[in-house]
């Protein structure tokens, strides 16, 4: 089951009740034990973090500050790791390399202990 609500709006008062009896009936009907809505925002946030979303996306999403999104959300993932590793490998393969290891001067180091 996928339940996305991405927009934010203003709603008047009493309508987050109804959405929230909406979904536990949703959750009830599907046989989603201990179902709320709030439990799939840290799954929505994480899918989005391992898909490439910055904290800043994700915090425009969920309401909160990116600060948030990292504290409660960054936590390391395949995918997030995955985009971390790319980027690394990126970086190393164009920067410069200002002392190029030759045989004559990793002979000239010695042995590493």
């Amino acid at each position: 089951m996928s339940l996305l609500l991405l927009e934010r709006q203003e709603f008047a008062p009493g309508c987050g009740r109804i959405a929230e009896r909406t979904l536990a009936s949703v959750f009830k009907k599907s046989g989603v034990k201990n179902a709320h809505a709030h439990r799939y925002r840290h799954t929505l946030a994480t899918r989005l973090l391992e898909q490439g979303a910055t904290f800043e996306q994700v915090a425009d999403i969920l309401g909160n500050s990116p600060d948030v999104v990292r504290k409660h959300h960054g936590k390391w993932s395949k995918g997030r790791q995955a985009n971390i590793d790319r980027l690394m490998m990126a970086h190393f393969h164009t920067a410069a390399v200002t002392n190029p290891v030759t045989r004559q001067s990793h002979e000239k180091m010695g042995p590493v202990n």
